[in-house]
């Protein structure tokens, strides 16, 4: 707390420090003056929330081995540069939280653990670049992976557009991986077998979710706790090929819905691709012009 809540401090000479190893927690917690700081090779240690609030700082470098503590820049709404020049080796959980104007970041090839929740509220976020010789992490069109591409961890909410498609292979979504998201929907593919606790906490917009899979491989999907937006938003199974009809007592006639047994899911139908834009199968009774017109049913997009 050395410098806790210094508004007027505007300029810090750490460099000058020789001897300066460690900064302690809080330490220019609330400087809201304080426009860059630039962490000399010397400091091996820094305290959580050390930057926390200081709401003028544009441009932080790392030039040690210390780690990005827990909370370090949080709500550095200013915040846009971050240069990473020593070997840190971790990025603490919620390090970023809140750096409404950070647009992008490069992870060093020396970082091993990116904690939950470190790039949260990030909401200009458009790329996440990871070195390539980094062993636990990598970069597939700026959203944040497992090295193998099995685990997606951190999509990039700063992207824009409407819908996201997860890759194909990817097995699991990591917890706040789509936090805050304005995606009005998502493709998952059936190579999903677990979504992770608040992996969609926030997402307020989503709207549909679209199923690679069959209706058994989607009854076997885990989905952790607080993804209401997720499970609020219909389901659609995969057909390339036009679901059967059938007709109720009424004479109503419809395509069958996928039948599920979990209830935490509303499956609503079906979707193909046409023309790489997810598109719902939506039941259309044919024109009449006679005893001999066509009975069978079209589908229109969406």
């Amino acid at each position: 707390y050395t410098f806790y809540g210094c508004t007027s401090l505007r300029s810090v000479n750490l460099e000058s420090l020789t001897n300066l190893t460690a900064i302690g927690e809080s330490a220019f917690q609330g400087c809201t003056s304080l426009g860059s700081v630039v962490i000399p090779e010397g400091v091996t240690s820094i305290g959580g929330s050390a930057f926390r609030d200081c709401t003028s700082l544009a441009t932080a470098a790392l030039n040690g081995t210390a780690s990005v503590s827990s909370y370090m820049f949080a709500d550095c709404t200013s915040l846009r540069t971050v240069m990473f020049n020593g070997t840190v080796t971790v990025i603490g959980s919620y390090a970023f939280r809140g750096c409404t104007r950070l647009e992008e970041i490069a992870i060093p090839a020396s970082v091993t653990n990116i904690a939950s929740g470190a790039f949260s509220g990030c909401t200009l976020l458009a790329n996440i670049d990871v070195a390539s010789g980094n062993g636990t992490y990598r970069s597939i069109n700026g959203n944040l992976y497992s090295k193998d591409g099995t685990t997606l961890l951190r999509y990039a909410p700063g992207k824009g557009g409407a819908t996201f498609t997860v890759p194909a292979g990817v097995t699991a979504i990591a917890a706040g991986a789509f936090e805050g998201c304005d995606l009005t929907s998502v493709i998952l593919p059936a190579s999903v077998t677990n979504i992770a606790s608040g992996a969609f906490a926030g997402c307020t917009a989503l709207g549909a979710v679209y199923y690679e899979g069959t209706a058994q491989q989607l009854e076997e999907l885990t989905i952790g706790s607080s993804n209401d937006p997720l499970l609020s938003a219909p389901f659609y199974i995969y057909s390339q090929t036009e679901p059967e009809t059938q007709t109720d007592g009424e004479g109503n006639t419809d395509y069958v819905k996928p039948s599920l047994t979990r209830t935490d899911i509303t499956c609503a139908g079906y979707w193909r691709d046409e023309d790489g834009i997810a598109t719902v199968w939506v039941y259309v009774a044919p024109e009449t012009s006679g005893p001999e017109a066509d009975a069978s049913g079209s589908a229109d997009e969406t």
